[in-house]
């Protein structure tokens, strides 16, 4: 069991690298746009990112995922 999560880390460090990279990132522009006109922009892009993922999933539309 030790053996296996030692192979893990060893194989896959650079994605926990890469992803706590990336939420440092999101969490420091988050502080930086909060209580701003460009949060509101932000989270209204962010929904409409989240809502055009999630249809053409759904819809299997090759050209709007690709896009995305």
């Amino acid at each position: 069991m030790i053996n296996a999560i030692l192979e893990l880390l060893q194989n896959y460090w650079n994605a926990g690298i890469e992803i706590l990279l990336l939420a440092v990132a999101i969490y420091y522009g988050y502080l930086y746009f909060r209580g701003t006109r460009g949060a509101k922009v932000l989270t209204g892009l962010a929904i409409l990112f989240i809502t055009l993922t999630l249809v053409s999933q759904i819809l299997n539309l090759t050209v709007i995922s690709w896009l995305l």
